[in-house]
């Protein structure tokens, strides 16, 4: 976890050290990812691991674009997680349905949360073009198409009917109906 923190807590501060358009881009992009980060670790650690309100937030990043401090305490000291992340990404549908089994709502919450990365990655590409959250943006994206293949490869050597690995693929608008 140490070398995690240490990872984002750098890209972060690089990001900061931009100026004007370039660095309201990259901490557009990076936040997006730092948030969906937070929110993931803080969720896992205090269902899985049951860490306190002061352990979550010493496992977590005090920076992002939408997820702060006292969102993750809320998460650590019991709050309700679905009310939580409701109010911080009220785009995402079914959020009950995901919360009401961790086993497998867990992965469709990632899931949920990733497609809002993509959706801010997009946004890049819309505008001026010439800041660094373009090829920012187009990296991210790339990562996230390389997840939907590996889901495609898994399906198609576990045999797996569309309906069972579509949920899974975070371009849900490329994948066969």
């Amino acid at each position: 976890m140490a070398l995690d923190l240490d990872y984002w807590r750098r890209l972060w501060q690089e990001a900061r050290k931009l100026s004007g358009e370039d660095q309201v881009q990259a901490t557009r992009v990076i936040g997006s990812l730092v948030d969906t980060n937070n929110v993931m670790w803080a969720i896992r650690y205090r269902v899985y691991k049951h860490l306190s309100e002061e352990e979550l937030i010493n496992y977590t990043l005090p920076f992002g674009r939408r997820v702060h401090d006292e969102d993750i305490r809320s998460i650590g000291s019991g709050g309700d997680i679905g009310t939580v992340v409701g109010r911080l990404y009220p785009e995402i549908d079914d959020l009950a349905g995901f919360l009401n089994e961790v086993s497998s709502g867990l992965p469709r919450l990632e899931i949920g949360l990733k497609r809002t990365v993509a959706r801010r990655c997009m946004a890049a590409f819309l505008g001026n073009p010439f800041h660094v959250g373009l090829p920012l943006a187009y990296l991210v994206l790339h990562d996230l198409e390389v997840q939907d293949l590996t889901v495609l490869l898994e399906a198609k050597s576990t045999q797996a009917t569309v309906e069972e690995y579509q949920p899974f693929v975070l371009n849900a608008t490329g994948a066969p109906a």
